[in-house]
């Protein structure tokens, strides 16, 4: 019981971590269309 929960919790976590991955690259995007490509790093 205690491994399904510990499964279902890192499942969830990366299920995180993909979605910051992906909210950073529209961020990254968005300020690249603004013009802002020194913020960006580019």
């Amino acid at each position: 019981m205690i491994d399904v929960c510990f499964t279902n919790a890192i499942s969830k976590f990366h299920a995180f971590d993909d979605m910051r991955e992906k909210f950073k690259a529209s961020q990254a995007t968005s300020v690249n269309l603004s013009g802002s490509h020194q913020f960006a790093g580019h």
